[in-house]
């Protein structure tokens, strides 16, 4: 199998309108997170207008996040890696982790465990600052609805064969609270595939709700996995930003679990067969990148995408 990695310098396609949208909000949110006057917040959102407004842009939404991020900070006069969302970060995990028993009661009962773990999982994915303010989110009912949930596409026994001779499985995670539930997937993987090694990557800075190693630990994600750090500090694991040490597990990993739209939108044309991804499709772009439904649950293999951008 052809493992070479497919990655570029700059992202060229044209930024959708709707993702534009999304990113001046992100400014928005982030400068409030940041403790923003009102006059401050419409100068960042001012001036992620303007950069998106140069020739030079739009590279992709995921360096504008960082580029807003890394503004924030500067204004601020704090760290490079100080977490402007520690405290969010730290509320979903305590809701996610007042779930743990229930849902995990649920996934012992449930007739297909490994089935049920990944709509636990996937479900977890709604937990997502990036994508709403964490004030709009109905965690609760959400999570109250994880079992009846049904899937758009549902690539489980493609995954279930690919994880019956899996050594290795690179775990791609997304967003704190929803790291919770990976947690209980990733202790289902060990009791169905007796001897997996599996490593989970996170974040390789703070950005938004994105989670980092420091999440993972405070979560206990160790106790099933080794933690390790994309090196990527942008929201989402673009393979050219990541760390050369992730890239070559990347590559040799046997099997590869990618949590979340972020994931999905940076990785998609690097996937191969090896490559599941797990998300919730949550906006109009994502629907036609993908060529998915907006609002669903999805569990796709790398290859079977319509399209490839």
């Amino acid at each position: 199998m052809d493992r070479t990695l497919n990655t570029t310098d700059e992202v060229v396609e044209e930024m959708p309108l709707e993702c534009r949208s999304c990113i001046l909000g992100q400014a928005l949110r982030t400068a409030r997170e940041a403790g923003f006057p009102d006059s401050g917040q419409s100068r960042l959102v001012q001036q992620t207008a303007q950069w998106m407004s140069y020739p030079s842009h739009p590279r992709s939404t995921q360096h504008l996040g960082r580029q807003i991020t890394d503004e924030v900070l500067s204004i601020s006069q704090l760290p490079p890696d100080f977490d402007i969302y520690r405290e969010p970060k730290a509320m979903s995990n305590r809701l996610a982790q007042m779930h743990v028993q229930r849902l995990r009661q649920a996934i012992t009962r449930s007739a297909d465990p490994l089935a049920m773990a990944v709509r636990v999982a996937a479900a977890g994915n709604v937990i997502d600052f990036g994508a709403k303010d964490h004030a709009t989110m109905d965690i609760e009912g959400e999570l109250s609805r994880v079992t009846s949930q049904t899937f758009e596409r549902f690539d489980i026994e493609a995954f279930r064969q690919r994880l019956a001779s899996a050594d290795v499985l690179l775990y791609i995670c997304d967003n704190a609270g929803e790291i919770v539930f990976d947690a209980l997937l990733m202790e289902v993987l060990l009791a169905t595939r007796p001897g997996l090694s599996i490593q989970a990557a996170f974040r390789g800075a703070p950005i938004l709700n994105d989670a980092t190693v420091e999440d993972a630990l405070s979560v206990g994600i160790d106790a099933y996995a080794d933690v390790v750090s994309s090196g990527c500090r942008l929201a989402g694991c673009v393979l050219d930003e990541c760390s050369e040490e992730f890239r070559v597990r990347f590559q040799s990993a046997d099997l590869i679990l990618s949590k979340g739209q972020g994931n999905l939108s940076a990785l998609m044309t690097d996937a191969d067969e090896r490559v599941f991804f797990v998300f919730r499709t949550k906006c109009a772009p994502i629907a036609r990148k993908s060529g998915t439904t907006q609002g669903n649950l999805q569990m796709i293999q790398g290859k079977g995408f319509p399209t490839r951008v």
